[in-house]
């Protein structure tokens, strides 16, 4: 007879892992809920809803008391603004994390709050995409407005001026966004870094919430 302390091994040793209905249990605690992400959708549209309603309301009053010169350098400003925060947003969704953790474990300022906005890429994303993109379209519109009525008054030609206008600053704001995509996609390290530096000297307290 085979002495029980010769008895081979069964096959896969004796650590082999044991899959059941507690391992898949497990994994469907840890997967995370739907209402988290639908809950932040909800806020998102709510804030949206209220900010496009209080520009609109208060941008052209505002504008009233503006000349020319400066309403087309506030036109440039929002153009500028939702490209830049575009950028922001392509940057966040397609960078490599990696290289930030080696940043923060050095104490590189700006590199805890990158993880940050990487960590919440999705959010940090329709936020400069979406949100941004809206406000400085509606304080677009309502500075060409402001162009608009101070250049040609009322009558025909302001509707074709308006119209002229509105084209020129909706090309503008398209073929920049679309080389600045290609921007964003190949230097989307040093974007994010970039932004990450300018949370840490805003005093944003994203640093906080990465390092949890």
């Amino acid at each position: 007879m085979t002495d029980k302390k010769d008895k081979p091994p069964p096959k896969g040793g004796y650590n082999k892992k044991r899959t059941g209905a507690g391992d898949k249990n497990s994994k469907q605690k840890a997967r995370p809920g739907p209402l988290k992400g639908y809950r932040w959708i909800a806020v998102i549209t709510v804030w949206t809803f209220v900010i496009s309603i209080a520009l609109s309301a208060g941008a052209g009053k505002a504008l009233e008391y503006v000349n020319i010169v400066w309403a087309a350098v506030i036109l440039l400003f929002f153009i500028l603004v939702g490209i830049i925060f575009d950028i922001i947003a392509v940057a966040v969704i397609s960078v490599d994390e990696q290289p930030f953790h080696s940043m923060s474990a050095k104490k590189v300022d700006g590199a805890r709050e990158a993880i940050w906005l990487i960590q919440n890429a999705e959010k940090v994303a329709n936020i400069c995409g979406d949100v941004v993109g809206d406000v400085c379209g509606i304080m677009s519109g309502s500075t060409i407005a402001v162009i608009v009525v101070a250049v040609s008054g009322e009558g025909s030609f302001s509707f074709v001026f308006q119209l002229i206008l509105t084209a020129v600053a909706a090309s503008l704001t398209i073929g920049a966004k679309a080389v600045s995509k290609t921007v964003a996609l190949t230097k989307s390290r040093q974007i994010v870094y970039l932004a990450g530096k300018v949370l840490n000297l805003l005093c944003f307290g994203a640093g906080k919430r990465a390092g949890r």
